[in-house]
């Protein structure tokens, strides 16, 4: 309904600001456990976001992980993997 009006408008600075360093976060990438999943490939929106309508688009693919994610963390027979955590143990192991 407002996909023009929006398309016209310049992203925020604060969206700009998340999406192209915070995608850079080893955390980012963990929450999108439908890609890790599937073999796709980690969205990272950032240098795309040209206008207010790509942080909106934004926004609702990163929520639709996040359902994705709680599903996963309710169903026992999941098996989702953590890769910093996997790391962090590693290194601790390593040192040990």
């Amino acid at each position: 309904e407002n996909e023009e009006s929006l398309k016209k408008l310049p992203p925020s600075l604060a969206a700009v600001e998340y999406y192209a360093f915070g995608s850079s976060d080893p955390y980012y990438s963990e929450f999108q456990t439908a890609a890790i999943q599937t073999g796709c490939e980690i969205r990272r929106p950032g240098a795309n976001m040209k206008n207010l309508f790509d942080v909106f688009s934004a926004i609702q693919a990163d929520e639709s992980d996040h359902v994705h994610t709680m599903g996963q963390c309710l169903d026992p027979t999941a098996s989702v993997r953590s890769a910093s955590l996997e790391k962090r143990f590693l290194f601790g192991t390593a040192l040990a």
